[in-house]
């Protein structure tokens, strides 16, 4: 699951990742490839002190459709589902050139794979419908969510595995002697190769350094934001009675969320003094996201003070 692995098995440019990365499309959406391709990951509005301002991986097949994937590590609430979205819609706001009819438009499949469970199933796909259910003419962005964690309540319950529940075990687990036996011919081969793959990639350090760097930078991103949150509740108790506690809790938070943006941003962000409990924790959740600073700024202060 690691982002670095995850980009380059799939990602490469030579017919093993193809043959993977399009087992794992039709697995999803069920549509079959003749060629896919690999391009840019990386989306407009990089943010200079955000790492993971990318989608783990982009391709296209022969008519031009989009797809967008990630390997998320984390649960997905308000804002993931949101960013999601945006970067669904944006690949197709982004896609004609000045002057160019809107039959032009291809579509864009957004997949997502978390390690967090979601929606109570292994797959839930998402699209614009009528009231009734029916598709709504033309729609353009397709939703997948993978939630990885629910393989382990199907793998209980099986004998032989979809192609889908198959991926999602290996990138719940690995690609172990388990999934072997399970597997028919024609997945074997699919799972030798990404077996291959991996342990290709374990023999190239500048791969596995990068691939380790990734992996501590996640580590200490959620670290940081338990130990405030730690820290702030330890200073607020400290101060005693019910008020102390929540005055406490103010003040602490505020001096870690100033301490975050002063890091990622470099920024004093004086503006954070005026700011109420509800929008302190809303600044504290999102500067971990790293939005743009002035995107940022503005989806703290929109926060209305309520009694």
């Amino acid at each position: 699951r690691n982002d670095v692995v995850f980009k380059k098995t799939l990602g490469e440019d030579d017919e093993d990742s193809k043959k993977v990365l399009k087992f794992l499309l039709y697995a999803i959406t069920k549509k079959t490839f003749h060629n896919i391709t690999v391009v840019n990951s990386e989306m407009l509005g990089k943010f200079v002190f955000n790492k993971k301002n990318y989608l783990d991986l982009r391709a296209t097949d022969d008519e031009g459709n989009f797809y967008q994937i990630e390997m998320q590590q984390k649960n997905l609430d308000e804002f993931q589902m949101k960013r999601i979205q945006q970067y669904g819609y944006r690949a197709i706001t982004n896609y004609l050139e000045s002057g160019e009819k809107y039959d032009k438009i291809k579509n864009v499949y957004q997949i997502i794979l978390t390690t967090g469970r979601f929606n109570g199933k292994l797959l839930s796909e998402y699209k614009q419908r009528e009231d009734n259910g029916s598709n709504m003419p033309h729609n353009l962005v397709t939703f997948y969510v993978i939630s990885l964690p629910y393989i382990e309540d199907i793998i209980k319950e099986r004998q032989e595995l979809s192609d889908l529940e198959l991926m999602s075990y290996v990138y719940q687990k690995e690609v172990d002697s388990d999934i072997m036996k399970l597997a028919n011919q024609r997945q074997k081969e699919v799972l030798k190769i990404m077996n291959k793959k991996l342990n290709d990639l374990l023999g190239k350090y500048d791969v596995l350094d990068e691939a380790i760097q990734d992996a501590l930078y996640e580590q200490e991103q959620r670290g940081q934001k338990e130990y405030a949150r730690n820290e702030g509740l330890q200073q607020g108790i400290k101060q005693g009675v019910q008020q102390g506690l929540q005055q406490g809790m103010y003040q602490n938070l505020k001096e870690n969320v100033h301490k975050l943006i002063k890091r990622f941003y470099q920024e004093d962000a004086n503006w954070l003094d005026s700011c109420n409990m509800e929008q302190l924790e809303k600044a504290f959740d999102l500067v971990f996201n790293q939005l743009p600073y002035q995107q940022f700024k503005e989806e703290i202060l929109k926060i209305t003070f309520r009694l």
